[in-house]
């Protein structure tokens, strides 16, 4: 049975005729009002002992609320409402005792939340007022989330944060982590402000405040944080500026690295010593009067993902060398790279160049130490002395920069890096080699970096390989650089060889067809011819003593011969060489007893110089052979020039 509320209403004032509803304003405002109202009387025996309650009516809002459940009376009716709550101790306490009460209250029927007011409005009698919180209630749960989503991202973060206010700097709240780094409480550290917790003077710490005015952020920094006990630990630090209720706050976060810097500066140490192990495993550079080697090395950063080494053999026939390059720069590669260069050490004690099924199985073993990311670039090098040959293999350094008799600048091939493919083609290349050649084994931290100015000095080495460390340790560089640098000599550069009459001539003979092949190579006949009329020259028409000097300068061979005691009249021979056409020098030198073979000496040489004296002659060969197509087994044979410098 359902009441309407103007129904409840009369009957409420025709009850025992109560003066405290009767007013016609009191019955509107009860009628009306928003809230489920209920008016209740106590049931008291005459003993004084309370027995039950009676509803005598509700208003519209009440009776909307319970208007879904069915019930004889309106007795019954609010008692299957309140089936969840005893309410006769609640009206008892409020209409005898004048005691109200109100809780909160959670009805399964209409899953709804109300908030109820037990009161008494005289003597006897109590009334009931339900408000529908349940809204309330479902923005009550979401801000109690959102508060323990606050307390999991601020409160319980790992890093430490406080907030603070912008204008007055003091900080308004701080989580554990903070209390935990600084060893302050929580309400030690609400009573200080940013001139207490950072270590800097208040001057920097404004000029921070002023940027963060400006850009509403501070980018992440470093800082010294003060602690309770009196220290300070590095932090990173990082801060927003965010607005509340028309307030600014500072959101301030701090990232303890102190730890972190203990741990670098252990891998720093470890770095060091790696990089010590690296430097010295290299090998010394090499110079004697044969020729030359001088190594760069160069890391990127503490360690090096290069290496190079080279070994000679017993009796020094053979040298033998490689030059790795590992991807990356770090420590894992620096182990990388030791564990290669034992394999590579295997390949260099055999004195001889490997084969291509031997450097695969050599690329099978190196996959061990990589992962998919990384792989090795590789050059072997060695050089056959007694067969006067450079072989290279190319494994990933695919080019060496040359001044020789086939090549002045790079020599190119193909060849796969290694670590990476299962069955790697790799190219071979074979060089002629002869004294005053130079050539330079590069990883592509130089070579890509390689200016004209050293291509242009190639035969020049301490100047080539001057500029290529040079341009290792410059700026811009962004790789690891390192390279071996070989110049061949020869064994008689620089040498001096006496004579004194027929016999002792005869006996250097095969010593200067040496020197001069090392030095001149396929040019040696030539200069041998027109050294010997030098020497016939001394012999036949002069003191009989005198010495041979020979000597290579850059591109340059430079043979001097000269007559210990007398020389001839310089001016009155060499006059009739500016002329006389070539014809008529070679009718009147050969009828001539002093000058004999300055013709043969002009058309095998490029400049002869005299000294006033004529006791000295300096014949100049140029070896300025155009580059040609690589052929490992060319020689090059170069056109006589007649040419006269007096």
């Amino acid at each position: 049975m359902v009441f309407k509320a103007e129904e409840t209403a009369n009957k409420l004032i025709e009850t025992d005729n109560r003066q405290s509803i009767t007013d016609a304003k009191v019955h509107n405002i009860f009628r009306n009002m928003i809230y489920g109202c209920l008016y209740c009387e106590i049931i008291i025996k005459k003993s004084g002992q309370t027995t039950g309650y009676t509803v005598l009516g509700c208003n519209n809002a009440m009776n909307r609320i319970m208007g879904s459940v069915l019930a004889r009376s309106l007795d019954q009716l609010v008692k299957v409402f309140f089936k969840q709550v005893d309410l006769l101790p609640v009206l008892a306490k409020a209409a005898l005792n004048g005691i109200p009460s109100v809780w909160e209250q959670y009805f399964d029927t209409q899953q709804k939340w109300y908030y109820i007011s037990a009161f008494s409005v005289e003597k006897g009698s109590a009334v009931l007022l339900l408000e529908d919180i349940t809204q309330r209630k479902s923005l009550e749960k979401e801000l109690e989330a959102s508060r323990k989503r606050y307390e999991a991202l601020v409160k319980q973060s790992s890093d430490a944060v406080a907030l603070v206010d912008a204008v007055s700097k003091k900080i308004l709240e701080v989580n554990l982590s903070l209390c935990q780094m600084t060893g302050y409480s929580e309400e030690e550290l609400c009573q200080l402000s940013l001139y207490n917790l950072f270590a800097d003077k208040k001057a920097q710490i404004d000029v921070c405040q002023t940027e963060l005015a400006k850009k509403h952020y501070l980018p992440v920094t470093n800082r010294n944080v003060n602690c309770k006990d009196g220290t300070t630990i590095e932090v990173e630090r990082v801060v927003s500026l965010v607005n509340y209720n028309s307030h600014q706050l500072e959101l301030v976060t701090l990232y303890d690295i102190s730890e972190e810097r203990k741990l670098q500066q252990i891998i720093n140490e470890d770095a060091a010593v790696a990089s010590q192990v690296q430097r010295q495993m290299l090998p010394l550079d090499y110079r004697n009067k044969t020729m030359e080697i001088k190594g760069i090395y160069k890391p990127l950063h503490v360690v090096s993902g290069d290496f190079y080494d080279y070994r000679f053999s017993e009796d020094k026939s053979v040298l033998m060398g490689f030059l790795v390059d590992v991807a990356g720069h770090g420590l894992a590669t620096a182990l990388q790279t030791a564990a290669i260069n034992v394999l590579l050490q295997e390949v260099i004690i055999r004195e001889k160049m490997p084969t291509e099924s031997e450097l695969q199985a050599l690329n099978k073993r190196m996959m061990g130490y990589f992962d998919e990311g990384s792989f090795a670039a590789l050059l072997l090098f060695n050089f056959d002395f007694q067969q006067k040959t450079l072989t290279c293999a190319y494994c990933g350094i695919n080019q060496i920069l040359a001044f020789c008799s086939v090549k002045r600048g790079w020599i190119k091939a193909k060849g796969s890096i290694m670590g990476t493919f299962d069955a790697p083609q790799f190219d071979f290349v074979k060089v002629p080699i002869q004294a005053g050649d130079c050539f330079y084994f590069l990883t592509d931290g130089i070579s890509e970096k390689l200016t004209e100015s050293v291509l242009d000095n190639l035969g020049d080495f301490p100047i080539a390989s001057g500029m290529l460390a040079e341009l290792a340790n410059s700026r811009g560089i962004e790789d690891d650089c390192s390279a071996v640098c070989i110049k061949l000599k020869g064994s008689s550069e620089g040498c001096r060889y006496y004579f004194s009459g027929m016999e002792d001539a005869a006996t250097i003979q095969e010593k200067l067809r040496h020197t001069l092949t090392e030095m001149a190579g396929s040019q040696a006949l030539y200069l041998e011819i027109a050294l010997n009329e030098a020497i016939n020259n001394i012999l036949l028409h002069g003191s009989s003593n005198g010495y041979v000097k020979i000597k290579r300068i850059g591109r340059r061979v430079v043979l001097r011969v000269k007559d210990c005691k007398q020389g001839f009249n310089v001016q009155t021979v060499l006059k009739q060489f500016r002329t006389k056409s070539t014809e008529e020098i070679a009718e009147t030198v050969s009828s001539q007893e002093t000058g004999r073979g300055l013709l043969i000496m002009k058309l095998f040489t490029d400049k002869i110089y005299y000294n006033r004296s004529g006791s000295e002659i300096m014949l100049v060969y140029n070896d300025d052979r155009s580059e040609i197509n690589l052929n490992p087994l060319c020689e090059i044979q170069k056109k006589p020039q007649i040419s006269y410098v007096s």
